[in-house]
């Protein structure tokens, strides 16, 4: 729909898929979503790419749990989540499908839960949530895991950050 509400248009009936974390390219012609079929799992949700039709044109993840996915400023990657156990949990794989990483944050603990990542304007950062002391508080970090940084420790969870649009 436009931002003012008119031209409402459904894009997806899957019927009992569960469609969540819709997130746009940023040309504007490809959504990434993360996808579970209850028939097939209901421990796994994966990401998918879908045209503006609604139409699946490719599967990203496979077997597990795969959650949030943000494009990168360029296009050309996908940050999102997952609940994989040799991994921080933050996962940046290339819109085509190559080069899945797990990004390694070394002063996170394996035991730390990582959710809602999101990319910084220039594309070199990542925020997310972590649970690294007991409650979500918001971290920084660069692709390469290096320069972590805690943003917030108040008392509660800080979850599901994204950047400001704003200069």
């Amino acid at each position: 729909m436009k931002s003012d509400g008119s031209e409402q248009r459904r894009l997806t009936n899957n019927g009992d898929l569960n469609e969540g974390s819709l997130s746009w390219s940023p040309k504007g012609d490809m959504i990434a979503a993360s996808i579970g079929d209850p028939e097939i799992s209901r421990h796994s949700i994966e990401i998918y790419l879908m045209g503006l039709d609604g139409k699946i044109q490719k599967q990203l993840t496979e077997i597990g749990v795969n959650l949030g996915p943000v494009w990168s400023p360029d296009g050309e990657s996908i940050v999102f989540y997952s609940s994989r156990s040799d991994c921080s949990g933050i996962i940046i794989i290339r819109a085509d499908g190559s080069d899945q990483i797990c990004l390694i944050i070394d002063l996170l603990s394996q035991q730390a839960q990582n959710i809602d990542p999101s990319w910084s304007q220039d594309g070199e950062h990542i925020i997310f949530s972590s649970d690294l002391d007991g409650d979500f508080d918001l971290y920084v970090v660069k692709l390469d895991g290096s320069d972590l940084m805690q943003l917030t420790d108040e008392p509660g969870d800080e979850t599901s950050p994204v950047w400001s649009l704003m200069p």
